[in-house]
C-alpha cells in the first residue's frame, strides 16, 4: 500500500520541481553548479602557484639539488624583478633573464672562491 502511494506521488513531484525550474530560467538553475565548481578549483590554483623547493624538507642524497634549485629559483625571481624594474619589452625578456643569471651565477661563483682563500 505504501509503495503504491509512492509510486503515484512521484510523478507528481518531479513535474511540481521541473516547473518551479522552469519558471526561474536555466541560468539560475545553472549558476550554482558553476559557482560550486569555481570554489571547488580557486585553492588548487593557489597552491599550484607556489613552487619553491625547501632543501630541509627534502631527503638528504637530494638536499645539494635542492639547494641549486632554490637558489636558482631566487635568482631567476630576482632577475625577473630587475627586468620589470627597467621595462624590459616582452620579446627581450627571456635572453635578458638569461643573461642576467648567467651574470648572477658568476658573480656567486667569484665570492664562493673569494670566501675559499
Amino acid at each position: 500500500m505504501a509503495v503504491q502511494v509512492l509510486t503515484l506521488f512521484l510523478p507528481v513531484r518531479n513535474a511540481y520541481f521541473w516547473n518551479k525550474a522552469t519558471q526561474r530560467g536555466e541560468n539560475e538553475v545553472i549558476r550554482p553548479a558553476v559557482l560550486a565548481c569555481v570554489i571547488a578549483l580557486c585553492p588548487t590554483a593557489a597552491f599550484a602557484l607556489d613552487n619553491s623547493i625547501d632543501p630541509n624538507k627534502v631527503a638528504p642524497q637530494y638536499r645539494d639539488v635542492a639547494e641549486k634549485r632554490q637558489a636558482e629559483l631566487i635568482r631567476q625571481k630576482a632577475c625577473q624583478a630587475k627586468a620589470e624594474k627597467e621595462k624590459i619589452v616582452k620579446r627581450d625578456l627571456s635572453a635578458y633573464v638569461v643573461q642576467c643569471m648567467d651574470a648572477a651565477e658568476k658573480a656567486e661563483r667569484v665570492e664562493i672562491e673569494l670566501k675559499k682563500k
